[in-house]
């Protein structure tokens, strides 16, 4: 009989191999993934002159992005996630040099630049869906709220160093960019083959049709309150959030900010997120989920409307940036547990159910926000975001699946089995 005083301590995350050459090398390549998502439309506008080609450009990343989010859980939990993540990063690899090398050969048109945006927005729900299916694989179960507000901070830095980047390289030279970008492709894909541990468990249930799959995944995040519950309010936040970031620029302009400067209020979001994530950990430790839910909802209620009223850029800037200090804590304490409540094998459609749901919801705020400050200006507007917001927090403050353990709010035929009894 093993005694918890004869378990094994865990080893600490920062000595953890595995995660932390995982992690550094994604940290490379998020920084490479934002210069290149900066210096696209840049490179539209300086080719073609024209603001509705870099909006066709950004579309034909995005398309792909929701018509392949279903169909990549269900082969990610078929086929071996880590040759899946492998095969994406060589794939944007080749698509970010091949604008390169037609920048400096001076053959680039506006349909290989098409064809490099497909390739990627294919390329993105396989792999960010790969992560988040195999991250659990990576550390212990009590470690992953420290793992994931680590991942926080590393989204954060990345959003940070590449929107600062993007358009220096970009002034430097056309093509630096997408060669930047390409090399940290390089460099994911020695990282993750230098990964020793497994991404999943070895598949033993024979393989049925893909659409079969693809609808079990949806009718399992649909009967599990906990994560559809959260999946829903993750949803809510990031329609606000991608509506508000649109807000935010054209509100300090007309307080007179200029591009540099939008750019620079715009990084404190950045800073802010790297902040939270050094709280993160202790906050998902010590409070509920209920309260980490209320927290950060409850902040972006309160302080969006300020934004409306604030006198100055840098005020707007700077209650911006706070907004942002929970996001950590929310995906370190929330997707923590939802990671914990799903079972391996429906890890990667239940992964990209939540995130088809959450992304969803983002290019139809993005379309409303522009209409909205366009018809009734900025500071309405924003009102308006503070009042979806309560819609949100109302929500949250109203489910029950946020005061039950997920465990008990998951129905008797999904939960896992117990462990047998120690002998």
């Amino acid at each position: 009989m093993v005694t918890p005083s004869m378990e094994r301590p865990l080893t600490p995350l920062r000595r953890n191999r595995d995660f932390q050459l995982y992690w550094s090398g994604q940290l490379v390549s998020v920084v490479g993934f934002r210069i290149g998502t900066v210096a696209r439309p840049l490179l539209v506008l300086a080719v073609t002159g024209s603001p509705a080609l870099a909006g066709v450009a950004s579309f034909a990343f995005t398309l792909p992005v929701i018509l392949c989010m279903l169909p990549a859980g269900a082969i990610l939990d078929r086929a071996n996630r880590k040759s899946v993540m492998v095969a994406c990063d060589l794939a944007r690899c080749l698509a970010s040099a091949a604008v390169a090398l037609a920048l400096w050969g001076g053959w680039l048109t506006f349909g290989l630049i098409l064809v490099t945006s497909v390739i990627g927005g294919i390329a993105w729900p396989f792999f960010v869906v790969g992560e988040r299916a195999s991250i659990r694989r990576l550390v212990p179960a009590p470690q992953l709220p420290a793992a994931i507000a680590q991942v926080s901070a590393r989204e954060f830095t990345g959003l940070v160093a590449g929107q600062s980047l993007g358009g220096v390289l970009f002034g430097l030279g056309r093509a630096l960019p997408f060669a930047v970008d390409a090399i940290s492709d390089v460099v994911s894909v020695v990282t993750l083959l230098l990964v020793r541990t497994p991404f999943q468990e070895a598949r033993t249930a024979p393989r049925r049709h893909l659409l079969a799959e693809v609808r079990e995944g949806l009718g399992w995040i649909w009967r599990h309150p906990f994560v559809r519950t959260t999946a829903l309010l993750t949803a809510g936040l990031d329609a606000v959030t991608n509506a508000l970031y649109l807000a935010v620029i054209v509100a300090a302009q007309q307080r007179g900010a200029s591009p540099a400067e939008v750019g620079v209020l715009l990084g404190f979001m950045g800073l802010a997120g790297v902040a939270g994530s050094l709280l993160a950990t202790r906050l998902a430790t010590v409070l509920s989920l209920r309260a980490v839910a209320l927290l950060t909802l409850g902040t972006w209620t309160v302080l969006t409307p300020v934004i409306a009223i604030a006198p100055t850029p840098l005020l707007i800037g700077l209650v911006y940036g706070v907004m942002f200090v929970f996001h950590p804590t929310w995906g370190a304490a929330i997707g923590a547990t939802q990671m914990r409540a799903v079972p391996e094998a429906l890890m990667g459609r239940v992964q990209s159910t939540a995130l088809l749901v959450q992304l969803g919801a983002v290019p139809v705020a993005q379309l409303g926000a522009g209409f909205l400050l366009q018809a009734i200006g900025p500071a309405r507007t924003i009102l308006l975001l503070a009042a979806v917001m309560l819609l949100v927090l109302t929500a949250a403050l109203l489910s029950r699946s946020l005061r039950r353990p997920p465990d008990e709010a998951l129905p008797a035929t999904l939960r896992p089995a117990p462990p047998p009894p120690a002998g």
